[in-house]
């Protein structure tokens, strides 16, 4: 099998009118990483508003075994569900490190909403971090507020966005790798914080419920129990 480079997430990773294909920022770090023969293969493992859970419960349609490097961006499909989301992005970051790939979370922070003192996004995206910093995972942070020059629009990024973040991605995946960060770092401290007691193990019904209705015919894999 071709080692391979997946790319996990929503928006951002499945991209958006006027960038193409090749400007996306998944297909910049596979490049980045290929130029390393580090990888042979993309696998483009996008959901547009779905959030970790559905990838977290169907792991083998998301991410292939052959799979050595995975980005996980999620910050802007968490707005509901949030922490059942956050229970199974732990999940799914213990998962692939029990298979030894190597990970970096990409929190692309859009501009807030237009609401007194809201900070929404950025609340979110400190949650993520968090999930990450309990599994040693390293973050890549790109904000609206501090990089505007990356931003097309307050919530997409634009060429150069996608360039800078697809690069940064291939870097801090390497370093990583390197610093073998992720090696036996496979805990389940992190899920038992998000859940707090509740039951949030993978069940067809929960997975349908945090699907975005163009996404419903997917395959319903959560009998996959991991």
């Amino acid at each position: 099998m071709l080692p391979t480079y997946t790319a996990i997430g929503g928006a951002h990773t499945c991209g958006y009118p006027p960038i193409t294909q090749a400007q996306l920022l998944r297909t910049v770090a596979y490049k980045a990483l290929r130029a390393h023969s580090a990888v042979r293969r993309l696998q483009n493992s996008c959901l547009v508003g779905a959030g970790p859970t559905y990838p977290a419960c169907c792991l083998p349609y998301f991410v292939p075994p052959s799979t050595r490097f995975a980005t996980l961006e999620f910050v802007s499909s968490l707005r509901a569900n949030e922490r059942l989301h956050l229970f199974h992005l732990a999940r799914m970051i213990r998962l692939l490190q029990e298979r030894s790939v190597t990970l970096v979370l990409l929190n692309l922070i859009p501009r807030e909403p237009s609401l007194a003192g809201s900070r929404g996004y950025a609340a979110t995206a400190e949650k993520l971090e968090a999930v990450a910093a309990d599994a040693g995972v390293p973050v890549l942070t790109i904000t609206y507020g501090g990089n505007a020059s990356l931003w097309a629009t307050e919530s997409t990024l634009n060429q150069l966005g996608h360039r800078v973040v697809g690069e940064a991605a291939a870097k801090a995946l390497l370093q990583a790798r390197r610093a073998a960060r992720t090696r036996g770092a496979a805990r389940r401290a992190g899920e038992e914080r998000w859940a707090q007691g509740a039951n949030f193990e993978c069940t067809a019904r929960r997975v349908v419920a945090v699907l975005p209705k163009f996404a419903r015919s997917l395959p319903l894999c959560s009998a996959h129990r991991q």
